[in-house]
């Protein structure tokens, strides 16, 4: 399986999937390195970075939004990734009105594994196909805030 990233484009304000291209780049004067989504789908028509240089201010991505694909998809069919936020059922009260919750996909480098936050804890790395993603930490911070 190729591993898959996706990140926030920052030239078009859109989300850019594909392969990451991190600290191979740095902006110019700076020691701040620049990160990079290529769209592996457009791979087979480009042998080498001139080819796209026309074009790479495209390709940026705002680090801090980068996630990767965790190799799992939510009730609806749509991917998951690191960063995504979550919305699931966590008790069934005898009125019959579910309780939801909502965390943020994350990863436990102590684990190795994709975990749901939990507050200062992580959950098992056990997911559910119940999940819903209802939003990412990078657009909708406000969804995993108490």
């Amino acid at each position: 399986m190729i591993e898959e990233y996706r990140g926030f484009s920052i030239e078009d304000d859109k989300w850019i999937y594909g392969s990451l291209i991190n600290n191979a780049f740095f902006k110019k004067g700076t020691k701040e390195a620049c990160c990079y989504i290529f769209d592996n789908e457009m791979a087979p028509d480009y042998d080498c970075w001139e080819d796209i240089a026309e074009w790479i201010s495209y390709l940026e991505v705002d680090p801090k939004s980068i996630g990767q694909y965790i190799g799992m998809k939510d009730k609806n069919d749509d991917k998951l990734y690191k960063g995504d936020i979550v919305q699931y059922i966590i008790a069934w009260p005898e009125d019959g009105n579910p309780i939801m919750t909502r965390k943020e996909i994350i990863y436990d480098d102590e684990n190795l594994c994709f975990c749901l936050k939990y507050s200062q804890q992580l959950l098992t790395c056990q997911f559910s196909h119940e999940f819903e993603k209802v939003g990412n930490v990078y657009e909708n911070p406000e969804l995993v805030k108490a």
